[in-house]
């Protein structure tokens, strides 16, 4: 999971070939990978900077270990990222009625 904390972050998806699609663009304060990290599973799109970027990145590892040592800032952080793929979803719903149109 990447912390975006300066710079706007693309996200691609491979197409077959050498194509891919952008998907949407991200900035600061946001975050990108978070559910690959819940998950477990192998992640499903590209990303790449689209400016100069700063971000900050937070292992399975570091992920696990916050769980075992620091149990209100692993249940903080699952909140956030609760919300962030419930607004996501929205999102994404949201497009997809626009499209079928």
């Amino acid at each position: 999971m990447h912390f975006i904390l300066e710079g706007r972050i693309g996200v691609f998806v491979e197409m077959e070939g050498d194509a891919s699609i952008r998907l949407r663009s991200l900035g600061p304060h946001t975050t990108i990978g978070e559910m690959g990290l819940i998950t477990r599973q192998v992640r499903s799109a590209t990303i790449k900077a689209e400016t100069d970027s700063l971000l900050y990145a937070l292992s399975l590892e570091a992920f696990d270990r916050l769980r075992s040592e620091n149990r209100p800032l692993h249940q903080a952080l699952l909140t956030y990222v609760i919300e962030l793929m419930a607004e996501r979803l929205s999102f994404a719903s949201k497009v997809i009625g626009v499209l079928r149109r």
